[in-house]
């Protein structure tokens, strides 16, 4: 009898070890990150050439953002001498 109880623990630990594994590759599968005609890539954008103008004439004092540094509208990018 314990040779049959055995044989019934195993076979219930391989039957929900294979169910497991069945429905993690289903889920993994059919998972879809991004909606349908819509792919992911890594990469960058540059431009050639921007041109930006001051309201006033002047000399530039400081600069206060890097080549490739992200700016949100309305962001102070340099200084003026008010000389």
């Amino acid at each position: 009898m314990s040779a049959r109880v055995n044989y019934v623990v195993v076979l219930a630990v391989v039957f929900t070890v294979l169910a497991g594994a069945y429905v993690a590759y289903t889920w993994w599968a059919t998972y879809s990150r991004l909606p349908e005609g819509l792919i992911q890539a890594n990469g960058r954008m540059e431009g050639d050439r921007l041109m930006i103008a001051s309201k006033f004439p002047g000399r530039v004092q400081a600069l206060l953002v890097h080549e490739g540094a992200t700016v949100a509208a309305g962001q102070v990018m340099a200084r003026l001498d008010d000389a």
